[in-house]
């Protein structure tokens, strides 16, 4: 379907108060439970930040030496507010 069928089929309905999905994916620490960064339209770009934050922490790891679970690197990537599955 194109967007401007989409349009019309809104605008047909009624349907006025449909935003566009600005923060589908957040970076989220795991010690302090807080956002660290939003409005991640996509997860790639979202895991590109991820990794930059949790970097100096897995620097000292390699593929055979993991960490522990009860180390493991604090930040993650979450479903943000505006993502279908959102829970």
């Amino acid at each position: 379907m194109k967007t401007n069928e989409v349009i019309k089929i809104l605008e047909e309905n009624k349907i006025t108060n449909v935003q566009p999905s600005k923060g589908l994916f957040v970076v989220y620490n795991t010690k302090t439970k807080k956002i660290i960064e939003d409005g991640f339209k996509d997860k790639k770009s979202a895991k590109e930040k991820r990794n930059e934050l949790n970097k100096p922490l897995m620097e000292k790891y390699t593929k055979t030496n993991k960490p522990k679970k009860d180390s493991m690197p604090p930040h993650i990537v979450k479903k943000g507010k505006d993502h279908i599955h959102y829970a």
